[in-house]
């Protein structure tokens, strides 16, 4: 699936690629964040899959799960899925956010990351 950063892939600028390591064991893309307090935060994700194949993104804080979505033809318009998170419960906390590229049949599972961005306001 060629896994890595790619100029320009189905109409996106900068696309990561990740790939699931096993047929058990998501690609895992974590930082720590400070969710301000008094302010509205949300995770903005846009997110692609495969022609040929599909996975679950999964969002967790701090190991706690905030979202479990399957990204495919299905759910994703020509291609990509939008979703946004709200992370404001969080508020006041430095947490570690993960996105997980879960396989869910070890078929063409990549997941090509066009935008992942936390904002407050």
């Amino acid at each position: 699936m060629d896994p890595g950063l790619k100029a320009e892939w189905q109409g996106k600028k900068n696309v990561f690629v990740s790939h699931p390591a096993d047929p058990n064991t998501g690609c895992v893309l974590s930082k720590t964040v400070a969710v301000p307090a008094g302010k509205k935060t949300t995770l903005r994700l846009v997110v692609g899959h495969s022609p040929q194949g599909d996975f679950d993104l999964i969002v967790r804080a701090d190991g706690r799960q905030l979202l479990r979505t399957p990204v495919s033809k299905a759910t994703a318009k020509n291609t990509w899925l939008e979703k946004d998170v709200d992370l404001t419960p969080l508020a006041g906390k430095k947490v570690k956010l993960e996105m997980v590229n879960q396989p869910t049949g070890w078929m063409c599972e990549a997941a090509y990351w066009a935008k992942i961005a936390v904002t407050s306001e």
